[in-house]
């Protein structure tokens, strides 16, 4: 079974407690986080309590490794946080969750399309009303009336 961490923990005892860290991926995230010039240079500016604005300038810092003594020097707390904020087993139920709402409810608006079809095709075919009747009788608004004429036409 997993280790399970407090968040009531201080950080350096969650860290000392902490399994060893997959840092290609933490390194991957903050390197697609701050690859881009305009992400890099305000984590400077917050890191560093400045307010460069203009990307290209002569005087800017250079961006290339702004962060390691940050987070060499904050260690503890980084790991703390990462630990307790970022969950990925957490983060891939929900999006699979997310994902399966999004397919069911995907799927119960081509089902109810299908049925309100073969409804409208029943009526034209067993009681030889033309589609503009059944869709009435069916209490379609226009809108719907609308979407199932281009329906029916794209089927013919």
């Amino acid at each position: 079974m997993g280790m399970k961490h407090n968040i009531h923990r201080k950080p350096q005892a969650l860290a000392a407690a902490s399994p060893h860290a997959r840092r290609e991926h933490k390194d991957r995230l903050f390197c697609d986080l701050f690859s881009d010039k305009k992400n890099a240079l305000s984590l400077f500016n917050a890191i560093n309590g400045t307010n460069y604005t203009d990307i290209d300038a002569p005087e800017r810092p250079p961006l290339q490794g702004i962060l390691k003594d940050y987070l060499v020097k904050h260690e503890a707390e980084v790991t703390a946080m990462i630990l307790t904020e970022y969950n990925e087993k957490l983060r891939e139920k929900t999006l699979h969750e997310e994902g399966l709402e999004e397919g069911l409810e995907q799927g119960r608006k081509e089902g109810y399309q299908q049925m309100a079809l073969n409804a409208i095709r029943n009526l034209t075919s067993g009681m030889n009303l033309s589609a503009e009747e059944a869709m009435t009788l069916l209490k379609f608004s226009e809108d719907e009336k609308e979407k199932y004429r281009k329906l029916l036409n794209s089927d013919s």
